[in-house]
């Protein structure tokens, strides 16, 4: 399924737990986070990284967060 806003990430999770494949896009980094959050919280197992690099998620929120530039 496709998710044009993202938000909280409410439909990934629905989706995970349906056994769907959920493309999800957010445009505020911030909605990122909580949703990406939200989901290890869920489904811890599952290895969330940032498709351009590979970069786990932990890394790339670090970054943000030190005001570095994350390459998309």
């Amino acid at each position: 399924m496709f998710e044009p806003f993202g938000g909280s990430g409410t439909t990934m999770l629905a989706a995970q737990r349906t056994g769907r494949l959920c493309r999800s896009v957010e445009i505020a980094p911030e909605y990122v986070d909580v949703a990406i959050q939200r989901f290890q919280q869920n489904f811890p197992a599952v290895p969330v990284t940032l498709q351009s690099t590979g970069q786990p998620f932990e890394a790339v929120s670090a970054a943000r967060l030190a005001g570095e530039e994350v390459v998309q």
